[in-house]
């Protein structure tokens, strides 16, 4: 459905397609690929900054931008996917 609505929008002229993902079948987002071959991340859940028990609300920050600018813990659980 997602992608159905991506082709109709205007953001088709810079994304190609939206792909579910997740970090070791515990965490799930989304990635929307771009037509340059870049990955714009959709993760309104969020992280913890640090690698860490998840149990601590205040430390999970969302994150939505590109895999290459994610750092810390963010950047381990988008750069460690799998589909």
């Amino acid at each position: 459905m997602g992608n159905g609505i991506l082709q109709k929008s205007a953001t088709n002229e810079y994304f190609t397609q939206i792909v579910p993902q997740n970090y070791m079948d515990e965490h799930f987002f989304l990635l929307m690929l771009s037509r340059e071959g870049k990955e714009f991340v959709i993760d309104p859940c969020g992280v913890p900054i640090k690698e860490k028990d998840w149990s601590y609300p205040e430390d999970i920050i969302p994150y939505f931008g590109l895999v290459e600018y994610a750092t810390g813990f963010h950047k381990v659980i988008y750069q460690n996917k799998k589909s």
